[in-house]
């Protein structure tokens, strides 16, 4: 009978662990796949966008073609101000959005999109802009973060996109309409889909100069997750 020498044993021995080897890891990493699989599959992120179906002139002078349906597209039908200067600001706010947002999910993002432009020598910027909830007293008032933009208006028609979290810690005092950081807040599907959730734009004159200030469109995307 033929012995089989250990240099043979060897070159048999070597592929069968390495087969073993490649088996084991291969399952291991299946197993790997599977709960991270789980772990990122376990919440379906999930978006709704409305537009807003209630006008509030929250202003002495007048605002034209203030109907709601001029804001629902990118169509040239422009809701805008009489011409303005600093001894004014242009302020309004958009509510009535009706958002169905399921009761069980968390509100992951809000984003808001305007498209603006501004006409006339006057410079035009933001003073605030923030969204609104209920309030049994007088309707509503600012809830979340301050989200108004640092750069002038354009005179050419743009889009403008305004956005915050779900929840955080720098939110507004209602009572100043400033940010504080121990203001915590926490958008909830209630809330979303209140009658009076909705967004707050103001805008301001710096320089003295009078201008006039457009809106084309005003959109709300609410991002949220299911568990």
């Amino acid at each position: 009978m033929k012995r089989f020498s250990s240099l043979s044993i060897i070159r048999w021995v070597g592929p069968i662990l390495a087969i073993l080897l490649f088996a084991n890891c291969t399952k291991e990493e299946i197993a790997s796949q599977q709960l991270s699989s789980e772990a990122t599959g376990s919440a379906q992120v999930l978006s709704q966008t409305r537009t807003g179906n209630l006008f509030l002139k929250q202003s002495e002078y007048s605002w034209k073609n203030p109907q709601t349906s001029l804001l629902a597209g990118d169509d040239n039908l422009f809701l805008f101000s009489e011409k303005l200067n600093n001894n004014f600001r242009a302020f309004m706010v958009i509510q009535d959005f009706r958002f169905e947002i399921p009761q069980t999910a968390t509100i992951t993002n809000v984003i808001v999109v305007t498209r603006r432009f501004k006409k006339g020598r006057g410079l035009v910027k933001d003073c605030y802009v923030h969204l609104t909830k209920d309030n049994e007293f007088d309707g509503w008032f600012p809830y979340g973060v301050q989200m108004a933009k640092s750069e002038l208006w354009k005179t050419t028609e743009s889009e403008v996109v305004f956005s915050q979290s779900g929840s955080g810690n720098n939110g507004l005092d209602y009572r100043t309409c400033l940010c504080s950081a121990n203001q915590q807040y926490q958008w909830t599907p209630v809330l979303i889909n209140g009658a009076r959730f909705g967004v707050y734009l103001l805008s301001n004159f710096p320089d003295g100069g009078s201008a006039e200030v457009y809106y084309d469109q005003i959109k709300i995307t609410v991002e949220y997750s299911m568990p």
